[in-house]
C-alpha cells in the first residue's frame, strides 16, 4: 500500500475516534471544559513532537512557514470551540429536540475539505478534475440531505 494511502486511512481512523470522543465528552461537560480537555490532550501530543520529532528532525524556522503554523492551529482550535459548542447544543436533541444530532453536526464539519479545495483552487490554482468536482457536488449534496433529514 502506498505510504500516503496508508497514512491518510490512519488519519480517517484516529478522526473517526476524535468524533466519538467528541461526543462523548460533549454529553458530560459542558463546552468550556469540553475545549479545555480537549487542549490539554493536544498538548500532551505536542509535548512528544517537541521531545521526540524535533530531537529527530530539527526545527526549521523559515517566517512563512511559522506563520502558516500558526495560523493552521489557531483556525483548528477556533473550529473546535465552534464544534463544541454545535456539539453541546445537540445534547439530548433527538428527544428534546434543542439542536442538531450529533451524526449531523460532525458530518457538516466533516466536510470541510470541501472549502479547503475550493480556497486552494481559488487561491494557490490547484486543480480540480471534472470526477474531483462531482465528488464535492455531492458531498455539499450529502450536508443538504443531512440538514433537511428530520432532525
Amino acid at each position: 500500500m502506498k505510504p500516503w494511502l496508508l497514512l491518510s486511512l490512519a488519519a480517517l481512523l484516529t478522526w473517526g475516534a476524535w468524533g466519538i470522543f467528541a461526543n462523548l465528552t460533549s454529553q458530560y461537560l459542558r463546552s468550556y471544559s469540553a475545549i479545555f480537555w480537549e487542549v490539554a490532550g493536544a498538548a500532551i501530543v505536542a509535548i512528544f513532537v517537541l521531545l521526540v520529532f524535533l530531537r529527530v528532525s530539527g526545527l526549521e524556522t523559515d517566517p512563512k512557514g511559522i506563520t502558516f503554523g500558526l495560523l493552521t492551529g489557531v483556525t483548528y482550535t477556533i473550529g473546535l470551540i465552534f464544534l463544541f459548542f454545535a456539539l453541546r447544543s445537540g445534547v439530548g436533541a433527538g428527544v428534546a429536540g434543542t439542536g442538531g444530532r450529533v451524526h449531523t453536526i460532525l458530518m457538516i464539519t466533516a466536510m470541510y475539505p470541501l472549502l479547503s479545495a475550493v480556497l486552494n483552487y481559488t487561491i494557490l490554482s490547484e486543480p480540480i478534475s471534472g470526477r474531483q468536482l462531482l465528488g464535492m457536488l455531492m458531498g455539499v449534496g450529502a450536508i443538504v440531505v443531512f440538514v433537511s433529514g428530520g432532525e
